[in-house]
């Protein structure tokens, strides 16, 4: 459900700059991270490669103080606050969210008519939409669609990834090479395109695992198991894609053009 921000009726502004969300120069932000607070039970059973699916990654916050003081090292695209959320007030912590950073705040709503009420009280402090709980990823999607925060739509050149034969879309969630699809896990697609993203620099095995710590296995070995697959996957669709994923010995990995 999204409404038009009503305007606030109050004269009273807080001094402060706002900080937009900032992305890796050159690189596509993808998936649109997203700040959750309260119980996991308000993604219903929903999965995380449900949202990844969708192109969102969910980084769940207990209470509202501790997700403030995540704001500026997230850079989130959104933030779903529930009306029984913990910590802070969500009124306080709206106001709060607008001085700081110009991140919109999506309004959690259980369904009773209190909740009802305190949403649209948050809708006139500057909350820009209501989303139902428990929510899914598809619902969460189309909320963040009508937001704006996806950015470009699907075909825009900015949105596409590539070095030599591989060509990656982040938003579409696929990967051609020589111009023929190869299906990827959600993890062995996150690898490619963190790689391709840092082209042509080294990463770790340490700092591709930090990254994407949300599967399963979470380990260094989960990750280099991962990378495997990924190289026979390229492999096997074409021997120039499979170069391109280098083993660095003693470093890590990292995707560039052959000579």
């Amino acid at each position: 459900m999204i409404l038009n921000r009503p305007e606030k009726t109050n004269t009273t502004s807080v001094p402060s700059q706002r900080t937009p969300a900032r992305g890796m120069p050159g690189a596509v932000r993808w998936p649109i991270r997203v700040l959750m607070i309260g119980s996991d039970a308000n993604l219903g059973q929903e999965s995380s490669t449900d949202l990844l699916r969708q192109g969102i990654e969910l980084h769940p916050y207990s209470e509202g103080a501790a997700a403030l003081l995540g704001l500026s090292q997230e850079e989130p695209a959104a933030i779903i606050a529930p009306t029984d959320m913990r910590g802070v007030e969500i009124l306080q912590f709206i106001d709060a969210v607008s001085a700081w950073a110009d991140v919109p705040v999506i309004v959690g709503v259980a369904g009773d008519t209190e909740s009802y009420e305190l949403a649209f009280h948050a809708l006139e402090h500057g909350a820009r939409a209501l989303l139902a709980l428990p929510f899914t990823a598809q619902s969460l999607a189309d909320t963040l669609h009508q937001l704006g925060a996806y950015g470009p739509r699907l075909g825009d050149p900015a949105l596409t990834l590539t070095v030599g034969p591989i060509i990656l879309e982040p938003q579409a969630f696929r990967v051609k090479v020589d111009g023929k699809f190869v299906a990827l896990t959600p993890r062995e697609f996150q690898l490619l395109k963190y790689l391709m993203n840092e082209t042509p620099r080294v990463v770790t095995a340490e700092e591709l695992t930090a990254g994407h710590g949300i599967y399963d296995d979470g380990s260094v070995a989960g990750t280099r198991v991962a990378l495997g697959r990924l190289r026979k996957k390229l492999q096997t669709a074409s021997p120039e894609a499979a170069s391109v994923l280098e083993t660095v010995r003693g470093l890590g990995y990292r995707v560039a053009e052959t000579s």
